[in-house]
């Protein structure tokens, strides 16, 4: 009689991300790979720490043509070499690849970081492009599992058909336990990281900057991030050089939390603004929750939805983000208070401990995929 022995094998997973650097992607990847056997084709490198996962790695174009002319080939060689159960996409371009990993039996799930159907119209006014998303986001709908990062999506997905969940986009515990700022008000310093553009308000910052300079002359703006677009970082030069703010303001490009917080030590606030444009209103700013994570207090816009987190946990203040005079103010208040200062970024990083955490949306992430390989 032949007793055949269990097998040790983890069940394969894909994920792909054919974008920018998302701290998300890394996230859920740490969570799955304790569990399944993950792999990653990403254009940007995974850290040590996720070396679990098995990595390949594929050149970030900004051009939507270049990602598809050169990715998806290596995404499809990888695909068939991998044979995966079940592929986790990021980006929205990839729902026709997708769609087709489906037909051939292998398990979806779509992460949508952001309310297309509000925010795609305002970035892009081609109406064949509209259409075609409009026609492949209703294949997500109905052929794979989705996870939003939003609970105010799930409005625009009416008729979803597979498993979905909201899986919010708060930060690991572990990753700031080691950051800590000084609030040096002797020489102020403003901290902040993300996308670099004017939808996340810059150019009011910089406003902003020029008349607390008059009050501060050594007072710094630290900017750590990426360019949303090839003229913004000319428009952001002239800018700089029309306020005199060539010694103020500090821009490093791509840099992960932890060696900005090193750099920008002595910063007192966060800056977490969004413009009322898209799908902004109605979502949490990621940085937001890091910053509490990190100690510093926050500014951010003064939607409902920051507020309801704002307020709850006395973290910061909420601004009209259109406003240039109450940016200046809010920072200035921070500068002439810089024990209240402290004490919101303490009650901060205490709200991150007990509430706004990655551990507790880890948890419904397992769940999750345990439903989808179970269907």
């Amino acid at each position: 009689m032949f007793v055949t022995k269990p097998s040790n094998k983890k069940t394969k997973i894909l994920h792909i991300a054919t974008g920018n650097y998302s701290p998300r992607v890394i996230k859920e990847v740490s969570t799955l790979v304790e569990h399944y056997e993950v792999y990653v084709i990403q254009a940007v490198r995974l850290k040590d720490s996720e070396s679990k996962a098995h990595f390949y790695h594929i050149n970030y174009y900004p051009q939507l043509w270049k990602r598809i002319c050169f990715n998806f080939p290596k995404i499809l060689f990888w695909y068939f070499k991998i044979q995966p159960k079940v592929v986790h996409i990021h980006v929205i371009e990839l729902i026709p690849i997708a769609y087709l990993f489906s037909l051939l039996k292998t398990k979806v799930v779509f992460d949508i970081y952001e309310d297309f159907h509000k925010k795609l119209p305002t970035k892009q006014k081609n109406n064949i492009l509209l259409s075609l998303f409009s026609y492949f986001d209703k294949l997500s709908s109905k052929h794979f599992n989705l996870i939003f990062a939003e609970n105010t999506y799930l409005t625009s997905y009416p008729n979803i058909i597979k498993n979905h969940e909201v899986i919010l986009n708060f930060p690991r515990k572990a990753d700031f336990e080691t950051i800590y700022f000084h609030f040096n008000i002797t020489n102020p310093e403003v901290f902040y990281i993300g996308q670099i553009s004017n939808n996340r308000c810059i150019e009011k910052l910089l406003e902003a900057i020029y008349l607390l300079k008059e009050l501060y002359p050594n007072i710094k703006l630290h900017l750590f991030g990426y360019f949303s677009s090839n003229d913004f970082p000319r428009k952001l030069e002239v800018l700089i050089k029309e306020y005199d703010l060539e010694e103020n303001v500090l821009k490093y490009g791509m840099t992960s939390f932890k060696e900005a917080a090193e750099i920008a030590k002595n910063a007192f606030v966060g800056i977490a603004l969004l413009k009322d444009i898209g799908d902004y209103k109605i979502s949490y700013p990621t940085k937001m929750f890091e910053y509490m994570a990190s100690g510093l207090p926050v500014i951010t816009s003064n939607f409902k939805h920051c507020l309801s987190v704002i307020n709850s946990t006395k973290a910061g203040f909420g601004v009209n983000p259109e406003s240039v005079q109450e940016i200046f103010e809010v920072i200035n208040w921070f500068i002439q208070n810089p024990k209240e200062a402290k004490e919101m970024g303490n009650l901060g990083k205490e709200a991150i401990q007990k509430q706004y955490n990655w551990e507790s949306e880890a948890k419904k992430l397992i769940a999750f995929y345990q439903k989808v390989l179970a269907d």
